[in-house]
């Protein structure tokens, strides 16, 4: 009860201090709609979230969300525009702690977003809470620089203030600053509104501290110029030395592979064939960019990792039933795979490790069958909500919230921290300077750690 009550009061403050901010600079603004008909949207919104979601409550009591959801309706006692009612969908979305639940604006706000709105113009890069300019196309920010404040307000109070719309399971963060890596433009419009111009504050790689004035502009003025990706595959295999094999899986995505030409059950099939015929000891697995697909893909990659049988899925429960063994083949004892491997294994995360990916991580945690390198998953140990989505339209404002039907829970050993991702054993973030120059630390660090082993 005291923690309840706490949780609550915690929620007041957050809501205290997230109010968004809106400029009425530019004209072509989103209407203004009838508070009445907000109304009904969020009735809509709510309604269809306690009906379809699996497990609403699953990091938060009834009465924490209850008091989250009903203290948004209260809120909804004027006109707004669609983008202040959109803000809101997004805090409570993001308060509810489920990284698969998902939202997206009506064609005509999206449109004012990537085609009208004046934004931000700098794309920066989150690391450790500190903000990094990538690059700038406006030339006022040398890149590399860390950035100190924006319009006098400080970049960490800027991005606790954004992390409140942006989900991810539990209280993980890593999920939360990659995205806002990607998307830094969009949360700091829907938060803080449109401006003409931004006063930055920031320190320059020499340790200078520096002031500048920028313009705002649209999103394809501010796009940063990379270079040409390399039309790889997802699924690779590298032998870095005779000892050492490196797996890379992008992604579980079915869709995703099947438009490169990729099989991924016959790619492990072949790679572990391959890995064993070699002699292989040590074998890296980059997962860095996985952000899930089909959940039988997780378990069949554990299976090429153990010569013993495994539990995978302890549950699997829609709203109103609890799945059984012939309803996914999760659920089952997972049989080991032939030429399954009995070496050293080392697994690479980032926070962008996401749902399936997470789901075979948890099962490699808990078995300690592997050594885990980088960053905290995205996804939560314990399981997520996934499996089938349904989309609901809210009649009003054309927003359409996507919402998991499944409960997944893992069958793993107990962990301290009941909310959070697949820790690493070994935490390596990159420096500003190791992305420019795209040095690779988590893949040095793996093969320092095997080459010490070996030593001895």
């Amino acid at each position: 009860m005291i923690y309840r009550k706490i949780t609550v009061l915690l929620i007041k403050i957050i809501l205290l201090f997230t109010t968004p901010l809106f400029s009425q600079d530019y004209e072509n603004k989103p209407s203004i709609i009838d508070k009445k008909l907000l109304r009904q949207d969020f009735l809509v919104f709510r309604a269809n979230l306690e009906k379809i979601h699996p497990a609403l409550y699953r990091y938060k009591s009834k009465n924490n969300i209850d008091y989250l959801l009903d203290r948004s309706y209260n809120e909804l006692n004027r006109n707004m525009t669609e983008i202040e009612f959109y803000v809101k969908i997004k805090f409570d979305l993001s308060a509810i702690e489920d990284g698969h639940l998902s939202s997206a604006m009506s064609s005509e706000l999206n449109d004012y977003c990537e085609r009208t709105a004046r934004l931000f113009p700098v794309k920066m890069v989150f690391i450790k809470n500190n903000a990094f300019v990538f690059c700038d196309n406006t030339n006022s920010i040398p890149r590399g620089s860390k950035i100190l404040k924006i319009n006098d307000e400080t970049i960490e109070n800027i991005r606790q203030k954004l992390y409140h719309y942006i989900v991810s399971d539990g209280s993980i963060e890593t999920k939360k600053a990659r995205i806002l890596s990607n998307n830094f433009w969009f949360y700091y419009l829907l938060v803080y509104g449109e401006k003409s111009s931004f006063k930055v504050e920031y320190i320059t790689t020499n340790g200078k501290i520096e002031t500048t004035n920028i313009n705002s502009n649209i999103k394809k003025n501010i796009e940063c110029k990379v270079d040409e990706l390399n039309a790889e595959k997802n699924l690779q295999l590298k032998f870095i030395h005779k000892s050492t094999a490196y797996l890379l899986i992008n992604t579980f995505s079915l869709q995703t592979l099947d438009e490169n030409k990729e099989n991924f059950v016959d790619f492990l099939k072949s790679s572990f064939a391959e890995i064993n015929r070699e002699k292989i000891e040590n074998l890296i697995i980059d997962l860095r960019e996985n952000g899930g697909g089909r959940d039988v893909y997780g378990s069949l990659l554990y299976s090429y990792l153990t010569d013993k049988p495994f539990p995978y899925y302890r549950s699997l429960a829609l709203k109103t039933k609890i799945l059984s063994v012939e309803d996914h083949p999760n659920l089952k004892i997972q049989k080991p795979s032939d030429n399954n491997f009995k070496g050293n294994v080392f697994v690479l995360t980032t926070g962008m490790s996401f749902s399936t990916t997470s789901e075979f991580c948890a099962i490699a945690k808990s078995n300690n069958r592997a050594v885990f390198i980088g960053e905290e998953t995205g996804g939560g140990y314990y399981g997520n909500n996934s499996g089938d989505f349904e989309d609901v339209v809210l009649p009003n404002t054309k927003i359409v919230v996507t919402i998991p039907t499944k409960k997944y829970i893992m069958d793993v050993k107990a962990v301290v921290l009941k909310d959070r991702g697949i820790i690493p054993d070994f935490e390596i973030q990159p420096e500003i300077g190791d992305i420019i120059n795209k040095r690779d630390k988590s893949i040095e660090f793996v093969l320092q750690l095997i080459d010490k082993n070996n030593s001895h």
